[in-house]
């Protein structure tokens, strides 16, 4: 769920937070969240390994790790950039128009449509929803880069002439707020994922070594079962409604039904990204911490049944 989730959330918490595109979001994501998982599992096998663990030092290893993972994790709250104006979601269009609704008189006469999110960035550094809500009426390809001319909505900023002599209104893409704190976001979050897959191998080892030889299929068998039934079959459920809770603009058909999500609320996109992963390593590391409590005393009655006998 931990993956699942990273999987769901990243992406959106990218775009939402750094300004990135979505192509690239989706990049980072599956760069990241994939050679964590492979290097923390590869490395979890190893150390177990060659420190020659019981399973009660596999216990203490568990804990130790998910905790970590948690501490690495909480230090990306602190990690943020500024967040760019966004007409008619954060911002009125200059007092014309109303936050919430992406028109306003300057684009009134355009007929914008919501169907398809195409943001562009002004030079009045506020980011719109499509050269359409910006009221641009021309444009043109500049160094595999589309911009926009004539925009009615952008009164203000610094304009900058191409090639050709014409004004420049707006370029294609998310403002860049200059932002250079996402190499050290990828840094937390890369270790981070590494540590809560060390957990993977040790967990495996620790079931199949504390049942019976001939129980071991059967245990792996039930374990796995678990496993992929829990990650499986609730949190999609749980992930599509967590996801709507962080919409903030819907695109809403002729039926009056939601579509796609096209922007999302940061600050419910933050929390609930990071309550999620955090609570399941949390609910991990306690899961093994009462593992390690119980260890000695499981041990112990098994010894003095086998006495019995």
């Amino acid at each position: 769920m931990t993956f699942k989730s990273s999987a769901v959330f990243l992406p959106q918490y990218l775009q939402t937070r750094f300004l990135i595109t979505p192509r690239s979001a989706s990049v980072f994501t599956g760069v990241f969240t994939l050679l964590g998982i492979i290097f923390g599992r590869f490395c979890g096998g190893i150390i177990v390994q060659r420190m020659q663990m019981n399973n009660k030092n596999k216990l203490k290893f568990l804990v130790i790790a998910s905790f970590v993972s948690t501490l690495l994790f909480l230090l990306t709250f602190f990690v943020k950039c500024e967040t760019a104006k966004f007409a008619g979601i954060t911002d009125d269009y200059d007092r014309l128009g109303i936050i919430g609704n992406l028109t306003a008189p300057c684009n009134v006469p355009c007929g914008c449509t919501t169907s398809a999110y195409n943001p562009i960035c002004g030079r009045d550094e506020i980011q719109y929803f499509s050269p359409c809500f910006a009221g641009c009426r021309a444009t043109k390809m500049l160094r595999n880069k589309k911009a926009y001319y004539n925009c009615s909505c952008i009164k203000e900023g610094l304009t900058t002439a191409d090639t050709e002599g014409q004004y420049i209104d707006a370029v294609s893409g998310t403002c860049n707020t200059g932002c250079l704190k996402l190499p050290l976001f990828f840094a937390f979050y890369f270790t981070a994922t590494i540590f809560s897959s060390f957990c993977s191998i040790p967990s495996i080892l620790i079931a199949i070594q504390s049942v019976p030889p001939s129980w071991k299929s059967m245990c792996l068998g039930l374990m796995l079962t678990v496993w992929r039934f829990t990650g499986s079959v609730p949190s999609p459920i749980f992930f599509a409604a967590a996801l709507d809770f962080t919409c903030k603009f819907w695109d809403i058909n002729e039926c009056g039904e939601k579509v796609n999500c096209w922007i999302f609320n940061e600050e419910n996109l933050v929390y609930t990204f990071k309550t999620t992963w955090i609570s399941m390593q949390i609910f991990s590391g306690l899961s093994c911490l009462y593992g390690l409590y119980k260890h000695d005393y499981v041990v112990k009655e098994k010894a003095e049944e086998k006495a019995e006998h």
